[in-house]
């Protein structure tokens, strides 16, 4: 064993041969321990110089005896300061002590040192490894959402989750892709717990909760909701304080809700910064307490903010447009003319030819007022056709002028515009509409029938025509009961919500004695009829043709009333 004691630097004791096989194999085994323990070793050696991990022979209560507070305080401060100085330092020391001793100490440690640096590097791949993978997949979420590949996208939050927890950002992400792949309930579970009704969470979260509840709460004053909404509305403020014009307009809504105009107007007046709109809408708060000042001061600031924006692009037809509406309000209608005309040379496109129909429109009703002459209304309305021959505003229009103008003599001027809608070039299905109502009130139903016809030729989709051809087929003299069905049918179907073409279906259905299918759309016609009297008495004899008496009488009432 003398090759062992030579590596242990231990020579044998005298030389004796038998040398004692336990003390042999204890020497082994504790050798082998310090080998393993030599890494921690390593790693507390700077502890060691402080005295923490060894008997400096001297107590704490020793030291209590002959130091003061001031120097126990001192010794305190001076060892935290060279804590890190001792341990850069205790590896070069450890080392340099190594230089001075036996190949066998130097030995010892070489196995330890390949251990800890093994180890080292072990830990240093795998974590590399995992963050390399996690940045994989955050990459390719994010070029996912990018392509607005959400399917993909979420697969990569998936394996991202697989591996670590998401952060607040991605879990918001993340939410946002589950609604758009059909899967809202999670969303909504993931949304509630970055905003929840009760406490802290996600700034972005609660804005998202805020908006959507803002839509809400415009049509209803629930004050839980309201509740809600304010609170929400609250924790979306970003630290920088910065709010976007989404989340101050849902401040509006809920200050209009809770019948705060005051704080709606000043939210308003942060906004127009930047979204010039809102000084319209601050025109018209002001407009409506009667404060004149207020509001052409605040039309001065909104005439400045467009006139700013068409510096930067002149081709920016909507601030060309709603500059226009400003100079209007201020009545500069020659100016907001001249506007309007230059952008649709610069830019002649859809939107800016119907805001010049509506100016002209407009410049009709203010025409109306001032009580001027029938030609120059009616010349205001066909320059408001040359813009947009389908605008129904300008149909409707010269419909009330001739009712206006009916049994006088100025009645021929406005049965010669209508006659030069339906000769122009471009004749319209609005414009045979148009004149199909003037012949009916004419009583020149065969024309007006035949105007209808050829209005639902040049467009079969056309709600309105639809619905007033099936009317007139149910009128005449000979009905048609069977198309006026199916065409009113058709109507509804391109617009459920109307009023006007529930009544038409109700009123054949109730031609066809089908009592019941008649009571059931001349109940949906009374949420928006023109004329609810004919639905009440329509409904009244729907309900006696069913014997119910009490409520024919109560449909009767009721027309009476109106």
């Amino acid at each position: 064993m003398n090759w062992l004691n030579s590596l242990l630097n231990r020579p044998p004791q005298g030389n004796d041969e038998h040398y004692e096989a336990t003390n042999s194999s204890r020497t082994f085994w504790k050798s082998f321990a310090a080998i393993l323990l030599h890494p921690f070793k390593l790693i507390f050696h700077p502890f060691s110089n402080l005295g923490l991990f060894h008997n400096t022979g001297v107590t704490l209560e020793d030291e209590a005896k002959w130091m003061t507070w001031q120097q126990k305080l001192k010794h305190f401060v001076k060892t935290v300061l060279w804590l890190p100085f001792r341990i850069a330092h205790s590896p070069i020391q450890y080392f340099q002590r190594l230089r001075f001793q036996s190949l066998s100490n130097l030995l010892f440690i070489l196995p330890a040192l390949v251990m800890v640096v093994f180890f080292c590097f072990v830990f240093a791949r795998v974590f590399a490894q995992a963050n390399q993978i996690d940045a994989r997949y955050r990459k390719g979420a994010k070029i996912a959402l990018k392509n607005q590949d959400f399917s993909l996208a979420k697969t990569y939050f998936k394996r991202i989750m697989s591996t670590k927890e998401l952060t607040s950002d991605q879990k918001f992400q993340y939410a946002n892709i589950l609604a758009r792949t059909g899967e809202p309930e999670r969303a909504n579970q993931v949304f509630d717990e970055l905003a929840p009704d009760d406490g802290l969470g996600y700034a972005p979260a609660h804005a998202l909760k805020a908006i959507g509840l803002s839509k809400i709460s415009s049509q209803s004053k629930d004050p839980t909701l309201l509740k809600s909404l304010r609170w929400h509305l609250q924790q979306s403020k970003l630290p920088s304080g910065y709010q976007s014009p989404e989340i101050l307009q849902a401040w509006v809504t809920f200050h209009m809700a809770s019948d705060d105009e005051d704080s709606a107007i000043k939210v308003l007046e942060k906004l127009a910064v930047t979204e010039p709109n809102s000084y319209l809408l601050v025109a018209q708060f002001h407009r409506s307490r009667g404060r004149e000042s207020q509001r052409m001061e605040t039309l001065k600031k909104a005439e400045a903010a467009y006139r700013e924006l068409l510096k930067e692009d002149e081709f920016d037809n909507k601030s060309r447009v709603a500059l226009a509406n400003v100079l209007a309000q201020n009545s500069k209608f020659t100016e907001a003319e001249q506007l309007l005309n230059k952008g649709l040379r610069l830019q002649p496109d859809a939107f800016t030819k119907r805001s010049a129909s509506d100016f002209y429109v407009m410049m009709h009703d203010r025409a109306r007022l001032e009580s001027d002459d029938i030609k120059t209304q009616i010349n205001m309305l066909i320059r408001a056709m040359s813009f947009d021959s389908n605008y129904q505003p300008v149909y409707d229009r010269l419909m009330r002028l001739y009712l206006d103008n009916k049994d006088s003599d100025e009645s021929d001027q406005v049965q010669e515009a209508f006659v030069n809608l339906v000769t122009s070039n471009e004749p319209t299905p609005m414009a045979h509409l148009a004149y199909s109502n003037f012949l009916w009130e004419e009583g020149e139903h065969k024309k007006a029938e035949f105007h209808l016809e050829q209005a639902y030729k040049l467009d079969s989709k056309y709600v309105i025509v639809l619905n007033n051809l099936a009317w007139m087929l149910a009128q005449g003299e000979n009905p048609d009961l069977d198309r006026a069905s199916e065409l009113v049918k058709t109507a509804i179907q391109g617009n459920p919500k109307d009023g006007r073409f529930r009544d038409t279906y109700g009123d054949i259905l109730l031609k066809q004695g089908k009592f019941r299918e008649a009571a059931s759309e001349l109940e949906l016609a009374l949420s928006g009829a023109s004329d609810l009297n004919s639905v009440h008495q329509k409904l009244g004899v729907v309900y006696e043709n069913l014997g119910m008496d009490d409520l024919a009488r109560k449909h009767r009432e009721q027309a009476k009333k109106k």
